[in-house]
């Protein structure tokens, strides 16, 4: 659901939007806490050591994560306010690509100097071995921390800070069920540990992403495959670096999509402009203004979608529009040159006919005369 913010009571749309917010990022935090909170209380105080030993570079790269998310969501917000829906899609999926690109070349970094940043933070060696399995997973699940807050930004951008943190709560849920059944049942030690943390990360943002999608006008089984469901089974995937691989493929599938999306909503804009000037080209004060107050878009914007979706500007399309029709008149009808300048949109007689000679090549007068002979 997106909420234009621009319309309504602003203290009641501040609290509606921010609050969620707020309560968003307290339960973003819990992942780490609760991780060490279980560790501690199951697995002894090594195993808490290790896992509260990588705290400050977990903290600085998940961090980073979501700055870049948060950054991107700023132009969405913008263009979303403006009105301006295909430049909004335009940064969403300049959004995906960069988050791809960026989370690829992050997730591959940060996993291969992992032992060197451990041993550059001076790690203990009776809990070096723990610490890189802890953070090296989290390091390895990296794209679910950019899946959601790509997501969770772009919905907020839209108005929507609700459903980032529904899915927040249930993910922070599910993460303490799944600490005490990899670590206590499965025996996986302080891995199980971020294991659950990434897989709740990746629900998180499978939900959001769904949200999305459905929010852009696409369906979900298109970027997602029919009978999708909303849920995805851990037992599908290998290894993080396959599910790291699925995500990216969804996140390009979505980019795809959004862009033909994009390029319908230009041609739709167009077309309802053709529209609107083939009703009103015979009023004088027709201008890309009047029009734009009619579509809801930025004059500035519209402009510069309108020349390269048609190959000229708006004054050569509408001019164009009223010669045709003049030329039309003049064949057709045995009106005076005046009155044809009247129901083309000229007040001026003078100045329609100097327009029509620079079109034609000839005076309006001149053309009907050589229609006649």
């Amino acid at each position: 659901m997106t909420k234009d913010l621009t319309k309504g009571s602003p203290m009641r749309l501040i609290l509606s939007f921010g609050v969620p917010v707020l309560f968003g990022y307290l339960f973003q935090q819990l992942y780490n806490v609760v991780d060490t909170a279980i560790v501690g209380k199951t697995l002894g105080g090594a195993a808490l050591a290790a896992v509260g030993s990588t705290g400050s570079i977990n903290f600085l790269v998940v961090g980073f994560c979501a700055g870049v998310c948060g950054g991107f969501a700023i132009p969405v917000a913008q263009q979303f306010g403006a009105g301006n829906y295909y430049e909004l899609r335009r940064y969403v999926t300049n959004g995906v690509w960069l988050c791809a690109l960026i989370g690829t070349v992050l997730t591959a970094g940060t996993v291969l100097l992992c032992p060197g940043i451990l041993a550059a933070m001076d790690t203990p060696a009776d809990i070096f071995q723990r610490s890189h399995a802890y953070i090296g997973t989290i390091f390895a699940g990296l794209p679910a921390y950019f899946l959601y807050n790509f997501c969770a930004g772009t919905l907020r951008s839209l108005g929507d800070s609700r459903t980032p943190v529904i899915w927040l709560i249930v993910s922070s849920l599910v993460n303490i069920a799944l600490d005490m059944l990899f670590i206590l049942t499965f025996r996986m030690d302080v891995f199980g540990a971020a294991f659950a943390t990434v897989l709740s990360q990746l629900m998180a943002g499978l939900g959001c992403l769904v949200r999305l999608t459905r929010s852009g006008g696409v369906a979900v089984e298109e970027v997602f495959g029919a009978g999708f469901t909303g849920a995805v089974s851990i037992s599908n995937f290998s290894s993080l670096e396959e599910l790291g691989r699925w995500l990216s493929g969804r996140c390009l599938k979505l980019h795809d999509l959004l862009g033909r999306q994009r390029t319908d909503s230009a041609w739709r804009l167009v077309e309802q402009a053709k529209a609107y000037i083939a009703g009103h080209y015979a009023d004088g004060d027709l201008s890309v203004e009047t029009l734009c107050s009619h579509i809801h878009l930025s004059p500035t914007y519209f402009s510069t979608l309108f020349k390269r979706e048609m190959g000229l500007s708006f004054t050569a399309y509408v001019t164009q529009v009223r010669m045709e029709e003049a030329a039309r008149l003049l064949r057709e009808t045995d009106e005076k040159t005046y009155r044809v300048a009247e129901r083309t949109g000229y007040a001026d007689p003078n100045y329609f006919s100097y327009v029509f000679k620079k079109q034609f090549g000839l005076s309006p007068s001149k053309f009907r005369a050589g229609l006649k002979n």
